[in-house]
């Protein structure tokens, strides 16, 4: 049963996946497969295929009957449904379905978990599976739960605030290249909570405190993030600590020009900050 619930469940992703690129080829019409379809095709199907899930490895099928519907799982069944029932009401989020997928994921679980014990590693693989399956299934649904999405339009210019911080559209540029025409937009995202930041440089090594003086000298706001303690830990505290003169590159080269201006440069920036 299971096996045919996963066949199922693969010829909608198959479908939702393949369908708009033949209409694409076939027809030029561009649609969008999104959640709606997937929710209306796979929910009504999932709740079932979870309890069959959990209740399938422990009946006979042929010999089975309904005594052989032990105590112990209607009562977790029943703790799951109250788990569910609680934890939707603390939230402040009504939705009958979300309660019975949450349960039947929280049955699931809890019976592969008792399986654990008490089968005493008995097909571990089929119940290994079955617990990474329900574990899935719960952080899908909590992540739909407590994920906010909102739609907007926004001019250059324009911004959009949320409840965490600001969203501004700054500007956009147009490109061309030999094949291709790109419009890219640039945006800034502020946290209310907190002070802003132009620019962050990623390590603090003589590269990035580098950048982050000059840029810092034009006026630009900058943090220089350094995961460790100290600066200059790695790569730019394991070389020769030698000022090239720029002799054994090749004249007119650019490794040449730049050797031969950082020296000079390094030399004025010691005397200027009493550096020995």
């Amino acid at each position: 049963v299971n096996n045919w619930f996963l066949m199922y469940f693969l010829s909608v992703v198959l479908i939702g996946t393949v369908y708009p690129i033949f209409l694409e080829v076939l027809s030029s019409e561009k649609i969008s497969v999104g959640p709606p379809f997937y929710h209306k095709l796979i929910i009504p199907f999932l709740v079932p295929f979870l309890i069959f899930m959990a209740i399938g490895p422990n009946l006979n099928w042929i010999k089975s009957n309904s005594k052989n519907f032990k105590n112990e799982i209607l009562f977790l069944f029943l703790i799951s449904l109250l788990i569910s029932i609680i934890f939707i009401m603390l939230i402040g989020f009504k939705n009958v379905v979300n309660i019975i997928l949450i349960s039947a994921a929280f049955y699931l679980l809890f019976t592969i978990t008792k399986d654990f014990f008490t089968n005493k590693y008995k097909n571990f693989s089929q119940l290994i599976s079955h617990f990474g399956f329900s574990l899935l299934i719960i952080s899908i649904l909590f992540n739909n739960i407590f994920s906010t999405e909102v739609t907007t339009n926004l001019r250059v210019g324009e911004s959009f605030n949320f409840n965490r911080g600001t969203i501004v559209f700054e500007s956009i540029k147009k490109t061309e290249g030999k094949n291709y025409k790109s419009i890219i937009g640039y945006f800034k995202i502020m946290d209310n909570k907190q002070d802003k930041c132009e620019i962050i440089i990623i390590g603090a090594g003589i590269v990035g405190l580098a950048i982050g003086a000059e840029l810092s000298r034009r006026g630009r706001e900058v943090v220089v993030l350094e995961s460790e303690s100290k600066t200059i830990q790695h790569a730019s505290s394991h070389n020769s600590e030698v000022i090239h003169s720029g002799i054994y590159y090749k004249n007119d080269s650019l490794k040449a020009k730049f050797c031969v201006d950082g020296n000079a440069l390094l030399y004025e920036y010691c005397t200027k900050h009493r550096i020995d």
